[in-house]
């Protein structure tokens, strides 16, 4: 995985240019609710665990006691991996989706070529649209067994980190299209850029709100590189913290505007410092607990 790293990093620092970015609507931007980010750490978090402790509520992530899984979803080619779920007492159900564990949704995170998003001038990066796709019909699936179990869980949080946070863009995005009468908020960590512009601007003024988190000098929110046609959804919010584990609120967080790539959030990092490290640490937390492996 550190050999695709450096190759990222290298092509970044290559292709860094000073031209002007163009800003995208603000249809998604929210004030930054830590408490509600925290839960949603967690449930990414839990999606690397084993489908067993995910199903029944015991992962050392599974700190909400109202919440019942649904079931877990695979995709066999891509190994993206996640689960649904709902919180009947609170009336919202729950997507999250784990980052990339082994090679093979590297190589998957490594490719560059964009297709259409069906309906829209948008495009998106193929290989995560295709990570998404393997895992549509189960998610929405799965969704229809929570609405039948639960009518009024119509808000959905939808998560995930790294390859995960990805995916979880897409799903949101898809989620908010397919099914308007659902009220879908997408709050992720260290998503890397998934699609071109005009995607950033259709994603932001179709789902409800959104909260995509960068902490310090993490590489992976800096790729695919925007010189490529790629462009970040909004609202960041960047996690200054040092990568140590510390509680979420002792860290200092600033909600950067709504343009999806604010020059003094995270995009203010040159690309010689970009860092893996960092990747591993959001909200003073990593996830040393679950590495399930399917």
């Amino acid at each position: 995985m550190e050999d695709h790293v450096m190759l990222y990093l290298a092509l970044g620092a290559l292709v860094c240019v000073t031209a002007a970015t163009a800003t995208t609507q603000k249809g998604a931007r929210q004030g930054f609710d830590l408490e509600l980010q925290q839960k949603m750490m967690n449930y990414t978090w839990s999606s690397f665990c084993d489908p067993a402790v995910i199903e029944n509520n015991t992962c050392y992530w599974c700190t909400d006691a109202n919440l019942v899984a649904v079931r877990t979803v695979h995709g066999n080619k891509s190994d993206a991996y996640g689960y649904v779920a709902y919180n009947p007492v609170q009336s919202y159900a729950v997507v999250a989706y784990r980052g990339s564990s082994n090679l093979m949704n590297w190589l998957y995170d490594f490719d560059f070529i964009k297709m259409n998003v069906s309906g829209t001038t948008a495009r998106v990066h193929s290989g995560f649209y295709d990570c998404w796709l393997e895992l549509k019909d189960e998610v929405f699936s799965a969704m229809n067994t929570v609405l039948k179990k639960c009518p009024h869980c119509t808000q959905v949080y939808v998560t995930g980190h790294s390859l995960g946070a990805a995916i979880s863009g897409l799903c949101a995005f898809d989620l908010a299209r397919d099914k308007p009468s659902l009220s879908v908020h997408l709050h992720n960590f260290g998503m890397p850029r998934v699609g071109d512009i005009q995607f950033a601007q259709v994603f932001n003024s179709t789902v409800a709100s959104a909260t995509r988190m960068v902490h310090r000098h993490d590489i992976v929110p800096h790729l695919p590189p925007a010189p490529f046609g790629f462009h970040h959804i909004s609202t960041e919010v960047w996690d200054q913290s040092p990568e140590t584990t510390s509680p979420p609120s002792a860290q200092t967080y600033k909600v950067c505007d709504g343009s999806g790539e604010d020059p003094t959030c995270s995009e203010s990092i040159d690309a010689l410092h970009w860092v893996i490290e960092d990747h591993d640490y959001y909200m003073g937390t990593t996830n040393s607990e679950c590495h399930y492996s399917n």
